[in-house]
């Protein structure tokens, strides 16, 4: 499973694309003078690519790195640090941290990029204001469109599915906790949800789930509520993967590796399904091409809002702005005060 995050995390870091990063997030040149900065990185649990995306953006604005890990996942924060010590220690500089105990120690750093639950990034934005680029609770969604199923693509389409899904386990910004289905006549949720559930049965073989994601306790109350609801006529349970909901709405399962799936009529029917949650949807993942270009005309105002074709959810655009904060940006400001 970390290799599998690793792969897909450093895929499209070239020089060319991180030419393009400067080119749209620096695009006046700094002064070529040495840093002594020092950026602190507290990435979230599991999401390996915003941690490679916050501790890249600090290397490329020339400051040092130190990432303090999160208690709950040590494993990818020091995969990530001890490959770049053996592999370009000089070019770029890294220091593995304790994992995280208390947000303390914060004067000697010139700013502190965290990714964690929206009461620990308020904490410490209390603590330093100033120095703090936060990133809260975020959640991602994909999109269905109607074209797949003329084509007969669906098969193709659950697979990159359920590799968006399984590839960060649902949890946080880059992994899909909720499919809605643009259905008619030849369009199905259940269609889609049962072969999402075949999809995921496949990668459990290659990607078993992470023993650390697993609570059972939780995972057996989010199963006897929705076996209840099951019985009432309000879901279908395809397997241990997928839920379908027959009510359109956004709801994270909370549950690792986890997807709910619901029908809708009409992409203008998507933000009202989302509700409370629209605010926090990172990233879209959508089915088809046209289907895509279709959605950023919609939502071209939005800027905050990441939308790429299902399958590559999980891997970001190096300038890739979460939550519309343009991170190199933040960080050079920082260092140049």
């Amino acid at each position: 499973m970390a290799h599998a995050c690793l792969r897909s995390t450093f895929d499209g870091y070239s020089v060319g694309a991180l030419r393009e990063w400067l080119r749209r997030d620096l695009p006046r040149p700094r002064p070529q003078r040495p840093v002594k900065a020092r950026i602190l990185i507290i990435p979230p649990s599991t999401v390996f690519a915003a941690l490679w995306q916050a501790a890249t953006a600090a290397w490329l604005a020339g400051a040092r790195v130190v990432v303090r890990p999160s208690r709950r996942e040590t494993v990818f924060p020091r995969l990530l640090t001890e490959s770049v010590i053996s592999i370009a220690p000089g070019l770029l500089p890294i220091t593995l941290d304790e994992p995280a105990r208390e947000l303390q120690n914060l004067d000697s750093f010139d700013a502190v990029v965290i990714y964690g639950r929206d009461a620990t990034v308020a904490k410490l934005q209390a603590l330093a204001r100033k120095k703090v680029i936060g990133f809260g609770t975020r959640i991602s969604l994909g999109w269905i469109g109607r074209n797949p199923w003329r084509h007969g693509t669906l098969h193709d389409l659950a697979e990159r599915a359920a590799w968006d899904v399984a590839i960060y386990e649902t949890q946080g910004c880059l992994s899909p906790s909720c499919f809605f289905v643009e259905e008619d006549r030849e369009t199905s949720a259940l269609f889609f949800a049962r072969e999402l559930e075949r999809a995921l049965e496949r990668l459990e073989a290659r990607l078993p789930r992470s023993i650390a994601a697993r609570n059972e306790f939780e995972e057996d109350s989010f199963r006897q509520k929705w076996r209840f609801r099951q019985s009432q006529g309000l879901a279908d349970i395809p397997g241990r993967h997928v839920v379908l909901r027959h009510d359109p709405r956004l709801e994270p399962a909370g549950v690792p590796r986890l997807s709910f799936v619901a029908g809708l009529c009409s992409q203008s029917r998507l933000m009202k399904a989302c509700g409370k949650w629209w605010g926090r949807v990172s990233t879209i993942g959508v089915s088809d091409k046209k289907t895509l270009s279709g959605l950023r005309k919609r939502f071209r105002g939005h800027r905050s809002l990441r939308l790429c074709l299902i399958g590559r959810m999980h891997q970001p655009e190096p300038w890739w702005r979460n939550g519309g904060v343009n991170l190199l940006g933040e960080i050079a400001r920082r260092i140049g005060e």
